[in-house]
């Protein structure tokens, strides 16, 4: 939003910020939004005074261990995938699959699937992809799903996938012409 949140201690609770910090933190802010190195949530016309006079301040997650974070806009909506019992959250730039035969829900991360039996509460565990519903394989490569079809195995994409990936990328440099800045 437009505005900072503060807390006595990193795990919280975080509070809407009553002595805004100093404006070399928004200096820092900006530096880190300009070079794409780290980009804020949410939206930074909402106003956090507002959010926080109506009682509806974001929530903060501290973790200290591997983390990715599953946004929706609003409540998750679904559409289903056809010839499969596959549905997909459509108001999420993620790959969630909720299975109607199992009622389990399915997120691919990094090339990797996790499995929960509850989207809100987990937990998550993860799912080494040949143990997936054989429904991945039959999603329709027209799907806006279908990309995820090569961290599927057994698919065409996953078979081509695999052998891309195992010819040898080579490339040439001149020494001479090479060149690093490093800036700290």
């Amino acid at each position: 939003m437009d505005g900072w949140m503060e807390s006595p201690t990193v795990q919280g609770p975080w509070t809407s910020a009553k002595h805004p910090p100093t404006k070399d933190l928004d200096k820092i802010k900006q530096g880190a939004v300009s070079s794409n190195s780290n980009q804020p949530l949410g939206n930074p016309q909402q106003s956090l005074k507002d959010a926080d006079e109506d009682g509806i301040l974001p929530t903060v997650y501290v973790v200290d261990k591997p983390t990715e974070l599953l946004v929706t806009q609003g409540e998750p909506q679904y559409a289903s995938i056809p010839g499969t019992s596959l549905q997909y959250v459509t108001n999420s730039g993620a790959d969630v699959f909720l299975d109607s035969s199992n009622q389990t829900y399915y997120f691919l991360v990094g090339g990797r699937w996790f499995q929960t039996p509850s989207l809100q509460n987990g937990p998550w565990s993860y799912v080494p992809g040949a143990s997936l519903p054989a429904a991945f394989a039959q999603i329709p490569t027209y799907s806006p799903k279908a990309d995820v079809l090569v961290s599927v195995p057994g698919t065409p994409q996953a078979k081509e996938a695999a052998i891309a990936n195992s010819i040898p990328q080579t490339a040439e440099i001149t020494r001479s012409a090479a060149t690093q800045n490093v800036t700290y």
